[in-house]
């Protein structure tokens, strides 16, 4: 089972419904590469985009998961991605705040106390085949991660252990999801839709393959395949 089959297996309590999307997008296919996408939602969820994104020549692949909360439920952003390069494996997982938790404590208490619980589990389950568990991202998108992300650098041997680990971070988030309710202070709120908007923003115009999507898709397909995604 692939990665993001067990992605959709494990978030299935929270009866994710696939959205129709136009079929060109469903898979794109240029000399060099490919790219497929499949968009789902759920009650409290705005969207749920999966993406796979295979560049030949460099031998890259990268499989992605993106929940991206509705608007004024007081839910983070989940993201999980494995990024495949020859001698590297990049496992990123993220319950990302949509909020600050200096200003509200109270959101971090909820959503990252756990998260930090299912990091060092993962960690010890990985150790085997960590190449580095603290890797640096170079990309801006890491000012918006949770002070508890996981960014572990795996040697490939330890890549085939990734299935349990994942579903326990979707474990947690379900759990999340299924206790998440409507943020009831408005300035709370206000500043939540903002910071959704800025992270997607931001994940959007620093997205390290960009150019090399660009070189192989065209710039026009590269854009809505990051409008698709984030």
């Amino acid at each position: 089972m692939s990665l993001l089959a067990k992605m959709k297996k494990c978030l299935g309590q929270m009866a994710l419904q696939e959205v129709s999307i136009d079929p060109s997008m469903k898979k794109i296919e240029a000399e060099g590469g490919a790219i497929e996408l499949s968009l789902l939602k759920a009650d409290k969820i705005e969207k749920v985009t999966f993406s796979t994104i295979t560049l030949h020549e460099a031998s890259v692949s990268e499989a992605s998961l993106l929940a991206w909360p509705e608007d004024g439920n007081n839910l983070p952003l989940f993201w999980c991605n494995l990024t495949r390069m020859p001698g590297m494996n990049i496992f990123i997982n993220d319950f990302t705040p949509m909020t600050d938790l200096v200003l509200y404590p109270q959101y971090g208490e909820r959503y990252l106390d756990d998260l930090l619980l299912v990091k060092s589990a993962a960690a010890e389950a990985l150790k085997e085949g960590m190449v580095d568990k603290s890797f640096t991202l170079s990309t801006k998108t890491a000012w918006a991660l949770s002070p508890h992300c996981t960014v572990f650098s795996l040697a490939d041997e330890a890549v085939p252990r990734l299935g349990s680990i994942i579903e326990e971070y979707c474990k947690l988030y379900v759990k999340l999801w299924q206790d998440a309710a409507k943020i009831e202070n408005s300035e709370e709120r206000q500043f939540s839709q903002k910071k959704k908007a800025a992270v997607r923003k931001m994940m959007k115009e620093n997205d390290p393959g960009y150019y090399f999507m660009v070189n192989l898709f065209g710039r026009e397909t590269t854009s809505k395949v990051f409008d698709f995604v984030f």
